[in-house]
């Protein structure tokens, strides 16, 4: 094998269009309507994207490189600390801050609480900068993982247009967003879509998990579902059958946010490692449990990763 193909094996093009400067507060207490003191905090680039390039690198085996729009000092912010952590990125600068999301977590009791800044108009120009940027490194993909929602000004043919620069590059494209898919499905290619069991039920107006992906299969035959329910059964329709992955229960969980951005950064990896389809997602599954162990979004430790594989279980329900 030679060291351009090498090298495009390993490489996953990850869009993050809507990142997050993360805050994350410790309390030994935590009370709505009152006044809460943080015993310590993390800070940290985050959003989908940002969470999907860390899960990728305590994997391990593939590069990744982020394309994002960042502004104002939360964006500046979010570069140096990417660039500390040694995750490759390609950045549009605007006018809007980057948002910030701040989690409160009380460990004791096992309660989270999310706070989320809305996200600021970013410019249609920016989105046409992003897109240039994005082709230029086609070359060295492997792979292209679209995460997350769009922030206001970005319209869906934003993602259609990402996802057809793939097709024509013949990489496999990962789908974890939900809203305004359905021209990337219908556009085929090689597409993974990984879902929650909620956003399932958006896409196919179906109540049980079985019944959506069989309704989506009907729609879009050739690609592969992965869906996350949670602490709850995982499935994953793929090879013509649709699996169900029974989770352990943990003991404790530390911070379960950033477990599906886990979890798609590994299903994706192995997958273009060449591991079987459920193989992959089990791999996945397992580090999105161990990713609740940690306080940190995509981080995991790969011991616990492991120990807790041996412990899912798989069902071929069809």
């Amino acid at each position: 094998m030679g060291k351009e193909n090498l090298k495009r094996e390993r490489t996953i093009l990850v869009i993050g269009a809507n990142p997050a400067w993360q805050k994350t507060l410790f309390f030994d207490q935590f009370a709505i309507d009152q006044v809460n003191r943080a015993v310590r905090f993390d800070a940290y680039p985050a959003g989908k994207g940002a969470n999907f390039c860390r899960a990728v690198r305590y994997h391990g085996g593939c590069s990744t490189r982020l394309f994002q729009f960042v502004g104002g000092e939360n964006g500046r912010r979010f570069e140096n600390a990417l660039r500390q952590e040694k995750l490759a990125f390609e950045s549009v600068q605007v006018e809007a801050e980057t948002r910030c999301c701040i989690t409160c977590l009380e460990p004791e009791a096992g309660t989270m609480t999310e706070l989320i800044e809305p996200s600021l108009p970013i410019p249609r120009t920016a989105a046409s900068k992003l897109l240039a940027r994005l082709e230029k490194k086609m070359s060295e993909a492997a792979g292209m993982a679209i995460c997350g929602s769009r922030p206001p000004g970005i319209e869906a043919g934003f993602y259609w247009a990402a996802a057809a620069l793939a097709r024509q590059a013949h990489i496999p494209v990962l789908l974890d967003v939900s809203a305004s898919i359905e021209p990337i499905l219908a556009a085929g290619g090689l597409l993974l879509l990984k879902i929650n069991d909620e956003e399932l039920r958006r896409l196919t107006g179906k109540h049980s998990v079985p019944s959506g992906i069989r309704c989506a299969h009907e729609r879009w035959p050739e690609i592969v579902i992965a869906v996350t329910a949670g602490a709850d059964d995982a499935f994953l329709a793929a090879d013509g059958k649709i699996r169900r992955f029974i989770l352990p229960r943990l003991d404790s969980v530390t911070n379960p946010l950033g477990s599906g951005d886990t979890a798609s950064a590994v299903f994706f990896s192995e997958y273009l490692a060449g591991s079987p389809h459920g193989e992959a997602f089990a791999s996945a599954l397992a580090a999105a449990s161990a990713n609740c162990l940690t306080p940190c979004c995509g981080k995991f430790n790969p011991a616990d990763r492991d120990r807790l594989r041996k412990a899912i279980k798989i069902e071929v329900i069809v």
